[in-house]
């Protein structure tokens, strides 16, 4: 027998190998196998089984199979369906896709331990939440596949509105993917739904161990669990009658994969529900939720109607949105905390409060600057300052570059001081200014200790921590009964990117950041900035997201940026820029000979589409671990030019490619930032 495998970390399709006779009556499709591919041994999904008889090659030189991995096939041919799909969106192989889907466990592993989950609330439905499900089924009924948008202001018991929908679809006999944008969400709002339903529901994310993975998703594929809670890559799992996905917090940039193959967990959700119906006729729904929808969802349900749209105004406690201050520094001002807000915060302490402080930069000093040629120390390896850390050294928040901070110019040999400040600044600020009182840490660099995040919200929750710190982790959806203080440290960070995402970015983090304080008890929001008058402060300020998105959906319009054309990033990587400039103009001169061929295509059918084709030039980041970064970006208003000659790009750029040895090239489309 011979079997064909799709195999990981190739390109190109299948291979064959044949199958030894102490595995030709266990060898079954969709099963992982071991087999030698590029001189090394590697997992293959095998996707047909032929006997020699049918084989029309030579078939004595293949190699053999050297394990049989699963005793079941572990892939189904929904999942194969939505492989095919996304590598046609994406231009990219196939096989990238199915090996995100499957897991990486061969093993089991004993249970972990993944902190303590709240409990869920038994409150009623209010009649706005009873008014909302009724709309949503109603405006199911006549469609086959339907999306949703509930576009509640923070604190609107979104998750109660999810609930009733999820026991809707299990008491169908349907299943359901809950996404949620990061770990610490999806252990706590997912094991909050979890509860709900103790014996249908798992948690899913790679916080997990691969042994635990495994075992949860062969459950997934019998049909045993049901409702999955997780993040971006729980889309895959195998879930049967799967037929309702809910993404909550839609706007989040952690469900768009940052590493090839990139993927955004939406489309995949739309394309997956979407082909489930047309296979199977089965009614599926796509409902997203958010305080601070993306410009895109909210243009696609506001204006051209894609979508059903929901909206809450009033939050489930009936508590009023909190009041905001904001607080302009001046040039000559560096204090890193006001009076006011120092003044804020000892008042809400008074009362038995709790408070968040956000700072959107981790670390302790921004930059170590030269008192004498004023240059900044930058990594070796990129190019960006190194951020200062309390532990002594300068780190590279991009490479992981790391040295000792000795206080001396390395340019001149002038001395440095430090500038600017982060989360680690902000602890030294408190326990000067307010010792005693118990704080914490919640950021990048604390957050990679499995459980921290469980346990710290938990010490906020129960009033053994007073002061959260933290970037924009702490803007996410957690619901803090105790907080009534939000302070926000220079709220103006990333404004100034040079990305067009950079106001909403800034603008989503406020508000999300805002809804944090007084959800049960009267709140309050102090806002210091160097940009006060600056719109996206002022709207967000105003907790006004309609006019927000009416004027970023006319600059954008004005540009031809999403949501009216998509974007192909392609980005090119190199040792030496100097080759790597000459390569990506040679790639633009490809590019160039395949413009007019959409114009040809537009004649035939009358139609005009537009395109534009900007680089190459550097990245905003140009250099990250000694790799130059140069780009091309492409506006392709309904991607028809990328459908007809992307893929003859590709391969000719592969062609050219091989003359500059160590070159890498990626292709993102809908990139969640240009930088």
């Amino acid at each position: 027998m011979i079997v064909d495998a799709l195999v990981e970390k190739t390109t190109g399709g299948v291979l064959s190998y044949l199958v030894s006779d102490k595995h030709k009556n266990k060898i079954r499709r969709f099963q992982r196998v071991e087999v030698d591919a590029r001189g090394e041994k590697r997992v293959g999904l095998v996707v047909n089984l032929i006997s020699k008889k049918e084989y029309k090659l030579d078939f004595s030189r293949l190699g053999f199979i050297h394990k049989i991995l699963d005793d079941e096939p572990l892939f189904t041919t929904e999942q194969m369906a939505l492989a095919q799909k996304l590598s046609r969106f994406y231009f990219r192989d196939v096989t990238e896709f199915i090996f995100l889907m499957l897991p990486g466990g061969r093993r089991i592993f004993p249970e972990e331990n993944i902190g303590r989950i709240p409990e869920p609330d038994d409150l009623p439905l209010l009649d706005f939440q009873k008014q909302i499900l009724t709309e949503i089924h109603t405006n199911s009924l006549e469609q086959g596949f339907s999306g949703h948008l509930i576009h509640g202001i923070t604190g609107s018991g979104k998750t109660r509105i999810y609930r009733e929908l999820i026991r809707d679809t299990l008491n169908a006999g349907n299943g359901v993917i809950f996404l949620l944008p990061e770990i610490a969400l999806a252990t706590e709002i997912g094991g909050i739904i979890r509860n709900y339903f103790p014996t249908e529901g798992v948690i899913y994310h790679s916080g997990i161990s691969p042994g635990k993975k495994l075992e949860a998703y062969k459950k997934i594929l019998k049909g045993e669990l049901r409702l999955v809670a997780g993040t971006r890559s729980s889309v895959f799992l195998p879930v049967k009658n799967l037929s309702l996905v809910i993404m909550d917090e839609e706007q989040d940039s952690s469900y768009k994969e940052s590493r090839s193959p990139y993927y955004h967990a939406r489309v995949a959700a739309h394309l997956r529900l979407d082909n489930i119906t047309r296979s199977t006729g089965l009614k599926t729904r796509l409902v997203m939720g958010s305080a601070t929808p993306s410009v895109e969802t909210y243009y696609a349900a506001r204006i051209r109607k894609k979508i059903f749209y929901y909206r809450i105004d009033k939050r489930a406690t009936d508590m009023s949105l909190p009041d905001v201050t904001i607080y302009e520094k001046t040039p000559d001002n560096y204090e890193m905390v006001s009076m006011k807000l120092k003044d804020a915060i000892g008042r809400h302490l008074a009362e038995g409060n709790s408070i968040l402080l956000l700072i959107n930069r981790r670390g302790h000093s921004r930059v170590a600057r030269c008192v004498d040629c004023r240059e900044t120390e930058k990594c070796p390896h990129c190019s960006v300052s190194l951020f200062y850390h309390k532990d002594g050294t300068l780190k590279c928040h991009l490479c992981g570059y790391q040295k000792t901070f000795i206080g001396k110019c390395p340019y001149c040999g002038g001395g440095q001081n430090l500038q600017g400040a982060g989360t680690q600044k902000m602890e030294d600020y408190l326990e000067e200014n307010f010792p005693g009182i118990s704080y914490a840490r919640l950021d990048h660099d604390t957050s990679r200790e499995r459980g921290y995040s469980q346990d710290v919200l938990e010490a906020v929750r129960t009033g053994n921590v007073r002061i959260l710190i933290g970037t924009q982790m702490i803007t996410k959806g957690f619901d803090l009964e105790k907080v009534t203080l939000m302070g926000v440290v220079d709220a103006d960070i990333g404004l100034n990117l040079p990305d067009y995402r950079s106001s909403e970015r800034v603008f989503q983090m406020l508000v999300q950041a805002f809804g944090r304080s007084g959800r049960h008890r009267k709140g309050e929001v102090f806002v210091q900035t160097s940009w006060k008058d600056h719109p996206v402060i002022q709207y967000a300020a105003a907790q006004d997201y309609d006019t927000f998105a009416e004027k970023e959906l006319y600059l954008r319009k004005a540009a031809m940026y999403p949501p009216f054309t998509h974007l192909i990033r392609i980005i090119g990587r190199h040792a030496h820029e100097a080759e790597l400039q000459i390569f990506m103009e040679k790639l633009r001169m490809i590019i160039s000979g395949f413009e007019t061929s959409l114009e040809l295509f537009a004649q035939e059918n009358k139609v005009e589409d537009f395109l534009e084709v900007l680089g190459p030039v550097p990245a905003p980041l140009e250099k990250i671990n000694n790799e130059y970064r140069w780009h091309i970006i492409i506006k392709d208003e309904n991607l028809r030019w990328a459908r007809e000659n992307l893929g003859r790009v590709k391969n000719l750029a592969e062609k050219s490619r091989s003359s500059y040895p160590g070159l890498f090239l990626e292709i993102d489309i809908d990139p969640m930032d240009t930088l």
